[in-house]
């Protein structure tokens, strides 16, 4: 989808690009914004900004796979006013897995961009979270945010834990020789502590299940910078990404129809998730329902009781990709 100066009056919400051959959202120039986006599995970049877009963006996903360039490629016109300035709240973008290569940052911000981002998680592999690149005059920051649009500034609380598919080591950032001017580029570097994540997969012919939430009380709800309350950006969302508890993709993205996401009424908690091993005696108790999230195995040691009328419900796949089972390991 492209939007060639759309301006603000435009209601953007609730929209998916799938499977195109080249980007999924465009913005070039104009101000319309956007909430509750989607792209998935497109060729180029998931979400693109140029040419003086001044936008807001909130809870906005990306599915980068193996052909994917970014998530996000945001470009101005080097010091040429108007200077591109999205201010985004609230972003999960995930890169498939692959073998070999791919030295794209999951975000390029280049040209002279600019823009405010903030409760932003980066994960999966790149070759880095941000690549920033073709600098120019704009001030780059992660602190001391400037009070003008000729800045780029990347909030400290973001999440970047995205590693390289040559060595899986972490590079939060790749910046030229352009952009070295940066005072205090930071980010957090901690699992987003997400639902599920298949730890491999490269297309979506090999993605049967995941689950973006953000697990109950985990890293995406500590430190999160609270939005505006400007009457567009939701200042109620109280986590990092583009998702808390809610799945708002229930019953109309891809992934939904295809049965690539749970219910949106399935929500694991700490109490109802079963995962792992079981290592003492342990009580699943009638009227409440269990989520198996991955493999369950019962030691020998301990004895599991599971009372009539308990329901145990199970997620298609664990992260390593295997099917959730119950298993009683008897000497």
């Amino acid at each position: 989808i492209t939007f060639g100066g759309v301006g603000s009056g435009t209601t953007l919400e609730h929209c998916e690009v799938a499977f195109n051959k080249d980007d999924g959202f465009e913005f070039f120039g104009g101000s319309v914004n956007g909430k509750w986006l989607s792209a998935l599995f497109v060729d180029d970049d998931a979400f693109d900004t140029d040419e003086g877009y001044i936008g807001k963006l909130q809870f906005i996903f990306a599915l980068v796979d193996k052909d994917g360039d970014h998530a996000a490629e945001m470009d101005s016109k080097d010091d040429n006013q108007r200077r591109s300035f999205p201010t985004v709240y609230g972003a999960t973008f995930i890169k498939s897995d692959h073998s070999s290569g791919y030295g794209n940052g999951l975000v390029q911000i280049r040209e002279g961009g600019g823009g405010d981002f903030y409760n932003m998680v980066l994960t999966g592999k790149a070759g880095s979270g941000l690549q920033n690149t073709d600098c120019f005059s704009e001030t780059r920051t992660s602190v001391n945010r400037p009070d003008d649009m000729q800045h780029l500034y990347w909030d400290s609380a973001n999440i970047i834990n995205t590693v390289s598919a040559d060595d899986s080591v972490v590079t939060q950032f790749d910046t030229d020789s352009t952009c070295s001017t940066w005072e205090s580029q930071a980010s957090v570097n901690v699992s987003p502590e997400i639902q599920l994540i298949p730890d491999q997969w490269s297309s979506v012919s090999d993605l049967f299940q995941l689950d973006p939430r953000a697990v109950s009380g985990g890293n995406l709800f500590s430190g999160a910078s609270t939005p505006p309350n400007d009457g567009f950006f939701d200042s109620n969302a109280n986590y990092k990404g583009a998702f808390g508890t809610g799945l708002w993709l229930d019953q109309w993205s891809y992934l939904s129809v295809y049965g690539m996401l749970p219910s949106g009424d399935v929500l694991p908690t700490s109490s109802t998730s079963l995962s792992g091993e079981i290592t003492s005696d342990t009580t699943l108790y009638s009227g409440t329902t269990y989520y198996m999230t991955g493999q369950v195995f019962v030691k020998d040691s301990a004895t599991l009781t599971i009372e009539a009328g308990t329901t145990i419900k199970s997620y298609r796949q664990d992260a390593a990709g295997k099917a959730p089972t119950l298993v009683i390991e008897q000497n």
